[in-house]
C-alpha cells in the first residue's frame, strides 16, 4: 500500500531487463478476455522504485469490487536499487489523495472507484501491523476496519495545501506528486522537560508508507536516541526490545491535535533469521535533516499506532489509537 503515489504499476511477463529478478506474479495479457491494448510508453516511481513500460487496459478486481477498463502501467523494467528498504513485491496499491486535476488520475484506482461510484463512502481505512510479533493489519475500501480494533471517537485533522519543501538530499519521490500532508506544530519526549521541539511556522508533515522512519532534525533525533540508550550503526539506532515498556512516550502535535506514541510504536521490529529468530528493535528516529527544514515525514512507525480513516471527499484524516497492542515480546 502506497499513500504517496497514484499510479497503478503491474509487472509484465515481458521483460526488457532480463538480469533483474522477476516477481512471483506477472501480468500476461494473453490470458485475459477483458484486456485492451494501449501501448503508450510511460514510467512511474512506485515506493521509490523506477519503472517503465507501456499502458494497458483491463478490469481490476479488488476483493468484491471490480473497476472496469482500468488503465495501468504494464512495467517491463524495474530498477530496485533506488529503494533501500523495499522488499520484492508484485505490485503496490496506490492510495495517494484524490486530486481531480492530476493528469494521471486515469491510473489511480481510488480515482476510478470514485468515478464509477463503487464505494459506499469515498473513504478508506487501514490498520498496520506493529511488527513481527503482531497480527496482520487491515485495509478497507469504502468503510472502517473491524470495530474490535478501536474504541472511542476518532481525532479528525484537515490536510494542507501548503507547498512541500525539498531539503537538500531528499529523494524526489518523497515530495513529488500528491501527498497526504498536514501542518505540524511540535514534538516532545515524555513530559517535554528534556526535549520539546517547536517546529517553525508552516511546517509540513508528509504521512506516507514508503519508509518506516519518523524524519525530523538530525540533532533532535540523536538526542532522543541517546535518551533511549540506543546503539548506533551508521545512521541507524538500535534499542533493547525488552526495555520498551520503560521508555518515554513521544507526543507529536499535528493540526493542533496531540498524537501520543509509545515505544512499541516508535520502534520497529526485525527478526534475525540467522540467529535463532532473535528479535531486534530499531528506533524510528534513525535518520533526519541537519536542521529544521520546514518538513517532517511520518512513516509507518507513526501510522501503525492508529486506525486511520482517509476521507477523499473532505480531504481529512481520522485517527483512533489501535487496540491491537503488543507487550508480549
Amino acid at each position: 500500500m502506497d499513500l504517496g503515489s497514484s499510479d497503478l504499476v503491474i509487472p509484465s511477463i515481458i521483460h526488457d531487463n532480463p538480469g533483474a529478478a522477476p516477481t512471483e506474479h506477472q501480468y500476461d495479457s494473453s490470458k485475459s478476455a477483458t484486456y485492451q491494448p494501449n501501448g503508450t510508453l510511460i514510467g512511474s516511481q512506485p515506493i521509490g522504485q523506477n519503472t517503465s513500460g507501456f499502458l494497458s487496459q483491463d478490469d481490476l478486481q479488488l476483493s468484491d469490487l471490480v473497476i472496469k477498463n482500468m488503465l495501468f502501467e504494464e512495467a517491463t523494467i524495474t530498477e530496485k536499487e533506488s529503494c533501500m528498504f523495499c522488499n520484492q513485491f508484485d505490485t503496490v496499491l496506490p492510495l495517494g489523495p484524490f486530486n481531480a486535476s492530476n493528469p494521471r488520475n486515469f491510473m489511480s484506482p481510488i480515482a476510478q472507484l470514485i468515478s464509477q461510484t463503487l464505494l459506499d463512502e469515498n473513504v478508506f481505512s487501514m490498520l498496520l501491523s506493529r511488527g513481527e510479533t503482531d497480527n496482520p493489519g487491515q485495509l478497507v475500501l469504502g468503510g472502517l476496519v473491524d470495530e474490535e480494533f478501536y474504541e472511542g471517537e476518532f481525532i479528525t485533522i484537515p490536510t494542507t495545501n501548503l507547498p512541500t519543501p525539498q531539503p537538500a538530499g531528499t529523494p524526489e519521490t518523497w515530495i513529488k506528486g500528491d501527498k497526504w500532508k498536514v501542518e505540524a506544530q511540535s514534538l516532545s519526549l515524555g513530559d517535554g522537560s528534556v526535549i520539546d521541539l517547536q517546529f517553525k511556522n508552516s511546517t509540513v508533515a508528509v504521512i506516507d508508507t514508503e519508509y518506516p522512519f519518523i524524519i525530523i532534525p538530525a540533532s533532535v533525533a540523536h538526542e532522543i536516541n541517546k535518551i533511549l540508550d540506543a546503539e548506533f550503526w551508521c545512521p541507524f539506532a538500535w534499542v533493547d526490545c525488552k526495555k520498551r515498556s520503560e521508555m518515554p512516550d513521544i507526543t507529536i502535535v499535528l493540526a493542533g491535535q496531540k498524537f501520543v506514541l509509545t515505544a512499541y510504536d516508535y520502534t520497529f521490529e526485525q527478526i534475525d533469521s540467522d540467529e535463532s529468530g532473535k528479535l531486534y528493535c530499531m528506533s524510528a528516529f534513525g535518520i533526519g535533516y541537519e536542521e529544521d527544514e520546514g518538513l517532517i515525514f511520518l512513516g509507518t512507525s507513526f501510522l501503525k499506532a492508529w486506525v486511520s480513516v482517509w476521507n477523499l471527499d473532505e480531504m481529512t484524516i481520522g485517527c483512533e489509537y489501535s487496540q491491537m497492542y503488543i507487550e508480549n515480546c
